[in-house]
């Protein structure tokens, strides 16, 4: 899913992750995507994130509003309506 999107954010950081999945949407403005199964990608990520203070800086700040989105109450609410949804469906046949 991206926990360690998340728990990363939730300590005000940027991150690195790859371009594909579910990663994107889940790290929304607050990450460097690469390609995961190209090494030059993942290593001009890295040296971005590294070298540009400023580039990094932009990505954090908007950790906390992108925690903000991912609350466990929620989270477990939405779950429960798909559990429904599909058990309903299963009823019906």
């Amino acid at each position: 899913f991206g926990f360690p999107i998340i728990e990363a954010n939730r300590f005000g950081m940027a991150v690195l992750t790859s371009d594909v999945s579910s990663m994107p949407e889940v790290a929304g403005a607050t990450a460097h995507l690469v390609d995961p199964l190209d090494d030059r990608s993942i290593a001009a990520g890295f040296l971005r994130l590294w070298s540009d203070d400023a580039y990094r800086a932009r990505l954090a700040s908007a950790a906390e509003g992108n925690v903000a989105r991912f609350q466990w109450r929620e989270c477990a609410a939405r779950l429960v309506e798909v559990f429904e949804a599909c058990r309903a469906e299963r009823l019906r046949g």
